[in-house]
């Protein structure tokens, strides 16, 4: 309320009572009560403190975020196996397909944030190439679907591939036993 003789252009208007107001740059808190006419503002050390405690609270938000992003970038950098993604369930998921006999050799990692590739061998019965793109499908479904992964590669063996065709790794150890039949892992 302005007092007689006051016009809204020759003073600012004042609210009765506490009102918070923020500079244009958001972050200085000040107080402004009426009283008698007289304008009351914080102290020059009240609104340093004021200033101090928020610019800290700011800076803890700012630290915290920054280490979920380096964090998030260690997990693609190092392709861990994604969070919220459990390797075994997804190698249980893939064994319940029909016409798959197992899988082996199962790496999930991320892209980028939200994109997740897999790799795995998939052991399976001896079948013509174009059946095997029927399973193929239903694989790449049941992962894209269920665990969000969508991009896969998948190498399929079966028990009548020859020995060079099954997985085998530079260190000797075979997906196949010395006689010949295929290890069940």
């Amino acid at each position: 309320m302005l007092a007689s003789g006051d016009t809204d252009a020759s003073r600012p208007v004042l609210y009765s009572g506490q009102t918070q107001l923020l500079t244009p740059a958001g972050v200085l808190p000040l107080s402004f009560e009426m009283q008698n006419r007289e304008t009351i503002a914080p102290t020059l050390g009240e609104a340093q403190l004021q200033a101090g405690l928020l610019a800290g609270l700011i800076g803890l938000v700012i630290l915290w975020g920054a280490f979920r992003i380096v964090k998030e970038a260690g997990d693609v950098l190092l392709e861990a196996v994604p969070e919220g993604i459990d390797l075994q369930e997804v190698e249980d998921a893939v064994k319940a397909v029909d016409g798959v006999e197992d899988v082996h050799d199962v790496h999930i990692w991320t892209i980028t944030s939200g994109i997740y590739a897999l790799s795995a061998h998939v052991r399976v019965d001896d079948r013509m190439v174009s059946a095997s793109n029927a399973l193929l499908v239903a694989i790449d479904g049941l992962l894209e679907h269920r665990f969000t992964i969508t991009h896969a590669t998948l190498q399929l063996e079966c028990d009548a591939c020859s020995t060079d065709a099954v997985c085998t790794l530079p260190n000797g150890h075979s997906a196949r036993t010395p006689a010949g039949d295929v290890r069940v892992s």
